[in-house]
């Protein structure tokens, strides 16, 4: 079963407007799955390729977070594209969501 969909925190709707997006990137908002490692990693992908990798850290009111730098979402920027992310677990298990769409705008 795929684990569920990240939201985008600085998204409008289905739209990221670059000049909505601070220096440092956007924040992924990834839902807990139902029985998260503490040890776990999590990589976020626009299109199939990774942007953004880093340890699950401390969950906060139910999502971890993880920052995607304006360089990625600058290398996508188009319409309708495809986000997603893989959870691992600490022995290298994936698991893999579904993905959600969303318009990357200059302004």
């Amino acid at each position: 079963m795929a684990l569920e969909r990240l939201e985008i925190q600085e998204a409008v709707g289905k739209e990221i407007k670059l000049t909505n997006v601070p220096v440092q990137g956007a924040t992924a908002r990834i839902p807990l799955p139902l029985n998260p490692d503490p040890n776990g990693s999590i990589e976020v992908l626009i299109a199939d390729q990774v942007v953004a990798q880093q340890p699950v850290g401390e969950p906060e009111s139910g999502f971890y977070k993880v920052l995607v730098p304006r360089s990625g979402l600058l290398n996508h920027t188009g319409l309708n594209k495809a986000f997603s992310y893989i959870l691992y677990n600490e022995d290298g298990n994936a698991g893999y969501s579904e993905s959600t769409r969303y318009d990357i705008l200059h302004s």
